[in-house]
């Protein structure tokens, strides 16, 4: 048996046991919570031009938001009042509050973190469209606990049109 058999049986034996450990599965680890998406954070995100912070200011129910798979979609109401003198927008939920500096458009911009973007307010400002660019966070918002359905699909639409997941919306409860 001449050296070459020898590295040519070596060779094919490393090549199988290669192939195998490449089939092996690879645990996998959920994602941390920071990273989880649910809209297409490289899809461009846009903007409603109907916004009017003083329309806008009043309570809000969050009847629809995105959450992880087996979660439930807990209910909130959230207060919105608009500062003008201060040129910002206080949003006030069961996590806390949180203020944004309002510029004239509807991205509202917080001092840290992800601006909050008013992708679509119906004509009547009942029923709104929220999410941040990064696609972590996005809400269907609406005057009433149980909004009409039209307006709830209108909602869903315009989630679907930026590129969000919108089989991971769930109604609250």
């Amino acid at each position: 048996v001449g050296i070459t058999s020898v590295l040519r049986r070596y060779l094919v034996g490393a090549l199988l046991v290669g192939g195998l450990v490449a089939c092996a599965p690879v645990p996998t680890v959920p994602p941390a919570p920071s990273d989880i998406t649910f809209g297409n954070p490289s899809a461009n995100i846009g903007a409603t031009t109907r916004f009017d912070p003083v329309r806008f200011a009043g309570d809000w129910h969050v009847v629809a938001r995105f959450v992880e798979t087996g979660e439930t979609a807990a209910h909130d109401v959230i207060a919105v009042t608009y500062q003008q003198g201060k040129d910002r927008i206080v949003v006030v939920a069961s996590e806390g509050a949180q203020t944004y500096a309002y510029d004239g458009t509807a991205v509202l911009r917080p001092k840290q973190g992800d601006p909050l973007i008013i992708m679509w307010v119906d004509e009547g400002f009942r029923t709104a469209v929220l999410g941040t660019p990064s696609g972590r966070v996005g809400y269907i918002l609406d005057r009433k606990p149980n909004p009409r359905k039209d307006r709830l699909k209108a909602a869903t639409e315009i989630l679907k049109f930026y590129g969000w997941d919108t089989r991971r919306l769930k109604r609250t409860k």
